[in-house]
C-alpha cells in the first residue's frame, strides 16, 4: 500500500502547529508521484487516476495514491489520498480527506553517509531514510474522527524509502513525551537499544488502568524499522 536514511547525527522530530505550515502550499510542478516503476518486491499503493471532482478538489496538487482510513463512529473505510512533493533537500506528504482537508502530514531526508552500528559492530541502520517530521490531528490528545492517519504516513514513507533505493528502511529520533513512542512501536519500529524495546514491550502489557506516565527515558532516542517488519507495516 504506501512507505525512510542514516545520517551521522540525526534530528528531533518536529511537531510542527498548523501555523508554521503555510509553506506546504505547493504546486503542481512541485508535486512527484510515488507510482513510479519500482521493484517488483515493492509494495504499490492502489493505483489512482484523477477525476474531474478529485481535480476541482486538488487544482494545485496531484495525487499519489489514494488510501483508506477509518471513521472512528461508525468504523466505516472512507478515502483518502496522499500527496507528495519535493522541496529542498526533504520530500514532503500530506494525507488529505475527499474535502481536501489536511489531517495529517510528513517529512523524509535522504542520507548524509553516515552508519550507525550495534556494539558488536553489526549495522543497525544503513542505506536508512530519516524520518524528521510527522504529525496527524490524532496527536497531543486531539482526536480525529478518522483512525489511521499516522500509519498511513508511515507506509507512505517506507513506500519512498524503497523508491528511492533504500529497501524501505526507515529511522527516526523520538525526543520528549510528544513524541509517540509507542505508536512507533506498535508499527514495527524498534529501539536500537533493545533493552529499551523490553522495557517499552512490559510497559505496554500493563493494563492501562495500572500504568503510570510512561517512564522518560523510554520517551526518547533512536528508531529504526527492521527489514522484518518492514512487509508487515506495509500489509496493515
Amino acid at each position: 500500500m504506501n512507505q525512510v536514511q542514516i545520517i551521522p547525527i540525526v534530528n528531533k522530530i518536529k511537531q510542527i502547529p498548523p501555523s508554521d505550515k503555510s509553506f506546504l502550499s505547493q504546486t503542481a510542478e512541485n508535486v512527484v508521484h510515488i507510482n513510479g516503476k519500482e521493484p517488483k518486491d515493492v509494495h504499490t499503493p492502489a493505483a489512482f487516476n484523477s477525476t474531474d471532482i478529485l481535480k476541482t478538489l486538488f487544482p494545485d496538487e496531484k495525487i499519489s495514491a489514494k488510501t483508506f482510513l477509518i471513521l472512528r463512529n461508525n468504523k466505516e473505510k472512507v478515502p483518502a489520498y496522499i500527496t507528495r512533493f519535493d522541496k529542498g533537500d526533504k520530500i514532503h506528504f500530506y494525507i488529505k480527506n475527499e474535502k481536501a482537508d489536511k489531517l495529517g502530514y510528513a517529512s523524509l531526508e535522504y542520507p548524509a553517509g553516515g552508519i550507525l552500528k550495534k556494539p558488536a559492530g553489526k549495522d543497525y541502520i544503513y542505506n536508512s531514510m530519516e524520518l524528521t517530521e510527522l504529525e496527524s490531528q490524532n496527536q497531543a490528545r486531539k482526536i480525529s474522527p478518522y483512525k489511521g492517519i499516522g500509519t498511513e504516513l508511515l507506509k507512505a514513507a517506507v513506500l519512498e524509502s524503497q523508491k528511492q533505493g533504500f529497501g524501505g528502511r526507515i529511522h527516526l529520533m523520538a525526543y520528549d513525551k510528544n513524541s509517540p513512542v509507542i505508536f512507533y512501536y506498535k508499527n514495527g519500529l524498534r529501539f536500537i537499544n533493545p533493552e529499551k524495546d523490553r522495557l517499552l514491550q512490559k510497559y505496554m502489557n500493563t493494563p492501562a488502568a495500572q500504568r503510570d506516565e510512561l517512564p522518560e527515558d523510554l520517551q526518547s532516542g533512536l528508531m529504526y524499522l527492521p527489514d522484518e517488519n518492514i512487509k508487515k507495516l506495509l500489509d496493515k
